[in-house]
């Protein structure tokens, strides 16, 4: 079924992105080495220390505990494609765990000592995350004495988030900017942007699915409520470009041929070939025009043709583009 430019705005709005967001904070203990170069026994003993918080308080909150050491398969699939947790899951260092309730927690031992984060699908609710990780923080506050500098702020192993130690991130799927214009041109116009840091899926250089994760570069000499701010009203921009270069797709035929010609020439690559790339990007675009209703589902091809390291590594980022697993092999 064809959509006309009116009946997509209204039937998409914001939704018309994949999206992802979250607010993380970073605290450190006062006259103890950074968890990222600590031996075993200092990391140990501020699991210890933690311990004794998460059985007095989180617990009976619903927090529940988990040794990140000891992660299982059901681990991995179950944060794979969070913000803060999925790049601790890849780490080997000892003595790391995750004490969650939802999609809030404390990450204890990965690089920092502690990093308290919340994560919601919209950028719109990202004031509310961040009240989420200010109570974590107020309450971990109380307990111990957090590595602190009357000049710079509260320090943390990272330079750049020393001060409030304060990170905000919106994870966004912007496959018809990249389209119009270019991943290359659009990833380094955002890189421009004052004050951003602009990554991929996972933090990683390479833009892979169209997919941008955008967040404070630094945090001094702003506030947390000010970078909160930044951060929010960036991500609404991006999403109402993206939104109106969607809707230009149903107006302009020419458009609308060049990318379903895009489509269709990445099929016949992927088809013939384990292709990481070309195969994300088709999954990419694929995506966007089923959401346009411009193409049919028939025209995906099986995802079972790939090659097996090739498709559990794209599982995190098709997960993201809110395709379930059994749809992805029907379809792409």
């Amino acid at each position: 079924m064809k959509l006309s430019q009116k009946s997509y705005s209204s039937r998409f709005g914001w939704q018309s992105c994949a999206m992802q967001a979250g607010v993380l904070y970073v605290r450190n203990l006062a006259g103890y080495p950074f968890a990222s170069g600590a031996s075993n026994i200092w990391r140990e003993e501020v699991v210890c220390r933690f311990r004794e918080i998460f059985e007095k308080h989180l617990a009976k909150k619903g927090f529940s505990w988990l040794w990140l050491d000891k992660e299982s398969e059901k681990t991995c699939k179950r944060w794979r494609k969070s913000l803060f947790v999925m790049p601790a899951l890849h780490d080997t260092s000892r003595n790391k765990v995750l004490v969650f309730k939802g999609d809030q927690g404390i990450l204890v031992n990965y690089w920092d000592h502690f990093r308290m984060f919340a994560e919601t699908e919209d950028f719109v609710h990202l004031h509310t995350c961040f009240l989420k990780v200010d109570r974590l923080e107020s309450l971990l506050g109380k307990h111990f004495e957090f590595a602190f500098d009357e000049k710079i702020g509260f320090l943390t192993a990272f330079p750049e988030q020393a001060g409030t130690g304060l990170q905000v991130v919106v994870r966004v799927h912007l496959p018809a900017i990249s389209f119009l214009y270019g991943v290359d041109k659009l990833y380094q116009w955002l890189k421009e942007k004052d004050g951003m840091l602009v990554r991929g899926f996972g933090g990683g250089e390479k833009i892979l699915a169209h997919v941008f994760e955008i967040s404070n570069y630094f945090t001094l000499g702003l506030s947390e409520g000010e970078l909160v701010k930044m951060i929010k009203e960036f991500s609404s921009s991006l999403c109402r470009w993206e939104r109106e270069v969607r809707a230009s797709f149903l107006s302009d035929t020419r458009r609308k041929k060049k990318l379903l010609d895009r489509i269709r020439f990445l099929h016949s690559l992927c088809s013939k070939d384990d292709k990481p790339d070309f195969f994300l990007e088709y999954a990419s675009l694929f995506f966007l025009a089923q959401q346009l209703g411009i193409m049919v589902e028939a025209e995906g091809f099986n995802l079972l043709k790939t090659d097996a390291v090739y498709r559990e590594e794209f599982l995190p980022i098709l997960s993201f583009l809110k395709s379930k697993r059994g749809r992805i092999i029907q379809y792409v």
